[in-house]
């Protein structure tokens, strides 16, 4: 007759393997009994029938459990605008993003400003998801009246009334080409055409007009500019950062020389490399508003 001990043995031994994952003596067991087996893995046979998983992934291995990332990181222009002030009564936000284009920003919470919530300590936020994504600039309302740059903002601009816009890159946009022309916006340089680069090397003077060289100091006289010149040049004007153009009167003038509004003050007699005094040469032009005859 075997013994209970025995015959757990010979039990131990026939059915099962050794401490990877068999049955095993727990000797530390005060009623001599089996300790659990350690956690083997599910067995995965691909189709979820008899020995399988319905879970198991593809080829028959467990699929990988991913670490929860969290939510989702908020978008890259939900901005959130900061303004440190313990004795402000108002704070709002008004900017490009908040007015049409070329529009007046809005003033008041009413009209479209961002009214700001204070919170500890005398900050005031509010958070906004700017649109469009662009670089738009903006300014601080406190108390209703003053308007004020960002102070945690470097980057600003000039607002045109002596002071200066802070400046916002949403989503890390910058400049880029202008999708709607606005005069505001140019840097407009002027050219007086006739003195600006003579693309042939050729002048045509008329008789009268006082001379001199224009590139060493005064000259009533035509220097032979020209529009080829001043279109030959256009990468130089580029390299300006130049994009408008103010030019002298684009047409034909006449080939005289004329006198100074003033002949007393102004002794000089002048070449109509200015643009004033376009052909044909019977009109009268010495009443601007009413040259005679008047041209057809």
């Amino acid at each position: 007759m075997l013994t209970g001990l025995s015959a757990f043995l010979i039990m131990g031994s026939a059915g099962c393997k050794d401490s990877e994952g068999g049955f095993v003596i727990d000797a530390e067991s005060p009623d001599g009994g089996m300790a659990p087996p350690p956690y083997r893995p599910p067995r995965c046979a691909g189709d979820g029938g008899v020995g399988g998983d319905a879970s198991c992934g593809e080829g028959g291995v467990p699929p990988v459990m991913e670490e929860d990332a969290g939510p989702p990181p908020p978008p890259c222009n939900e901005i959130t605008f900061t303004y440190a002030s313990a004795t402000a009564t108002s704070v709002w936000v008004s900017g490009t993003f908040l007015a049409d284009a070329g529009g007046a920003w809005p003033a008041t919470p009413a009209e479209g400003a961002l009214e700001m919530v204070e919170e500890e300590d005398g900050v005031w936020s509010v958070t906004h998801l700017v649109e469009p994504i662009r670089q738009h600039q903006y300014k601080f309302i406190v108390d209703g009246t003053d308007w004020i740059a960002d102070p945690s903002n470097e980057q600003t601009i000039d607002d045109g009334f002596g002071g200066v816009n802070s400046v916002l890159d949403v989503c890390g946009a910058a400049c880029g080409e202008l999708d709607e022309f606005d005069w505001r916006d140019t840097v407009m340089y002027f050219a007086m055409v006739d003195r600006f680069y003579d693309s042939d090397g050729s002048a045509d003077p008329v008789s009268g007009a006082t001379d001199g060289d224009a590139t060493r100091g005064p000259s009533a006289q035509y220097e032979g500019g020209d529009l080829r010149g001043l279109t030959e040049r256009m990468s130089y004007l580029n390299d300006l950062g130049v994009t408008a153009l103010w030019i002298t009167a684009p047409f034909e003038n006449r080939d005289l020389a004329g006198a100074a509004i003033n002949p007393s003050a102004d002794p000089n007699v002048y070449s109509a490399y200015h643009g004033y005094w376009p052909s044909p040469e019977n009109v009268d032009f010495s009443d601007p508003t009413s040259p005679s005859p008047r041209p057809a």
